[in-house]
C-alpha cells in the first residue's frame, strides 16, 4: 500500500475488522481460543518429534504449518519485512516463549526453502 494512502485507510480497516468480528461472533479475549490454539501447537510439536518434516519430505503441510506460526511471531524481516507496529500486533509473547522450538523449526524451513525478500 502506498504510504500516502495508509492514513486514509485506517478508518476503513477498523470498520472492516469490526464487521468481520461481529459477523463471526469473534471474541479474541475468550480463553477457549488460546486453549484450542495450544492444543494444535502441541499436536504439531508431537508430530515434529518424529522428524523434521511432517510427512517425511518437505510438503505443503510444512508450508501451511510454518505459515500458521506467523500468528505467534512473524519471521525475520529478511523473509517478510514488517513495520514494528505490525510485528508487535502479530506477536503473542507468551505463546512465542512456550513454543520457541516450533518457531525455530519454522525458521529452519524458511532458511532451507525460501528466497529472501530484497530490502525496501
Amino acid at each position: 500500500m502506498p504510504r500516502l494512502l495508509r492514513p486514509a485507510l485506517h478508518p476503513v480497516t477498523r470498520y472492516v475488522l469490526r464487521w468481520f468480528a461481529r459477523k463471526y461472533a469473534l471474541d479474541l479475549e475468550d480463553p477457549a481460543h488460546e486453549l484450542a490454539l495450544r492444543a494444535e501447537l502441541d499436536r504439531l510439536r508431537t508430530r515434529l518429534a518424529e522428524g523434521p518434516r511432517l510427512f517425511g519430505a518437505f510438503s505443503y503441510a510444512d508450508i501451511a504449518s510454518a505459515s500458521f506460526l506467523q500468528g505467534i511471531r512473524p519471521v525475520d524481516d529478511r523473509w517478510l519485512p514488517l513495520g514494528p507496529a505490525t510485528r508487535a500486533a502479530w506477536t503473542k509473547s507468551a505463546l512465542a516463549d512456550d513454543y520457541a522450538d516450533l518457531l525455530a523449526w519454522r525458521d529452519r524451513c524458511y532458511t532451507a526453502h525460501r528466497v529472501s525478500v530484497p530490502p525496501r
